[in-house]
C-alpha cells in the first residue's frame, strides 16, 4: 500500500467544513475513532492516521522510526485542499500530532487550527521508564497496567501473535522519541486533556503543554484512566465539539 493509505476517511459528509484528523494511541488502529461521527456534527469529517502493521497496513512492518512516519503523513496532507483541519492524538498519538504539525510548521505549510493532546505527555516532558520491557512478559505487565487491554484478551494466543510486534513497535518509538534541541512552539492552540484517574498523566502534565504553543492552552479534565477516550467518549467528544463549532468554519 502507498503512503496514501496512511489517513484514512472514517466519515465524510458533502458539506465537510472541517477535517478531524485522529491519531491512534499505541497498538491501535484508525478505526478506533470510526464511532466518533455519532457525537459530532455533520459537518465534521473524520479521518484516522493509520500506521504500518494494523488493520488495512497489516502486512505492513511496524515502523520504529519518528521521521518516516511523520513525513509520509506530511506528504499526504500537503495534497489536501484548503479545508481546514484539526488534530486529535492520544498518548503516542498525541506526539505523533504534535511532531506532524511542527513538521508541517517548519515546511511553511497549512496546519492543523487546534491540536488536542489526549492523556499524551508534552514533549519537553516524555518519561520513558513506564514504558520499558527486556522480554514479552515485561511487555504484556505494561500493556495490563496502562489498562489498555483486559486479561481475558490478554490469554488470547491469536492476539498475542498479533498485537504484540504491533505494541513493542509502538512503545520502541515512544522511548526513541528525542525532542528537537531547538524547539519552535506551535502557532495554534492546544488543547490538553488528562484522565480522572490516569497514573501517569495528571493536571500537571497536561499543563506542561504551555511549553509547546504561541497560542492559548486549555486543560481539561475526562472521567476514566488513561484510555478516556474510550471510557468516557461523549465527554471527550464534547470537549472537541466545544473548539470544532467555536472554529467559526
Amino acid at each position: 500500500m502507498s503512503a496514501a493509505d496512511c489517513i484514512r476517511s472514517l466519515a465524510r459528509c458533502g458539506d465537510e467544513r472541517v477535517r478531524l484528523v485522529c491519531f491512534p494511541h499505541a497498538g491501535a488502529g484508525a478505526s478506533i475513532y470510526h464511532a466518533w461521527s455519532n457525537h459530532l456534527p455533520s459537518w465534521v469529517g473524520i479521518y484516522g492516521v493509520q500506521l504500518p502493521g494494523r488493520e488495512e497496513r497489516i502486512n505492513q512492518a511496524p515502523v520504529t522510526a519518528w521521521q518516516p512516519l511523520v513525513d509520509e503523513i506530511i506528504a499526504v496532507l500537503a495534497g489536501w485542499d484548503d479545508t481546514p483541519f484539526i488534530f486529535y492524538g492520544h498518548s503516542l498519538g498525541g506526539l505523533l500530532a504534535y511532531e506532524v504539525a511542527s513538521g508541517l510548521q517548519r515546511a511553511g505549510l497549512p496546519g492543523p487550527r487546534i491540536l488536542f493532546a489526549g492523556g499524551a505527555y508534552a514533549p519537553s516532558a516524555v518519561c520513558k521508564e513506564k514504558t520499558r520491557f527486556n522480554d514479552e512478559a515485561g511487555l504484556m505487565d505494561a500493556v495490563r497496567r496502562l489498562g489498555g487491554v483486559n486479561d481475558a484478551v490478554m490469554q488470547d494466543q491469536d492476539f498475542i501473535q498479533h498485537f504484540m510486534p504491533v505494541i513493542a513497535a509502538d512503545f520502541t518509538l515512544f522511548n526513541r522519541y528525542t525532542p528537537a534541541v531547538v524547539q519552535v512552539p506551535l502557532d495554534c492552540p492546544v488543547v490538553a486533556l488528562f484522565g480522572s484517574f490516569d497514573e501517569d498523566h495528571d493536571r500537571e502534565g497536561a499543563m506542561r503543554w504551555r511549553e509547546h504553543t504561541r497560542g492559548r492552552l486549555y486543560v481539561h479534565e475526562v472521567a476514566g484512566g488513561h484510555f478516556f477516550h474510550r471510557e468516557s467518549a461523549a465527554q471527550t467528544l464534547d470537549v472537541v465539539k466545544r473548539f470544532a463549532t467555536a472554529g467559526g468554519w
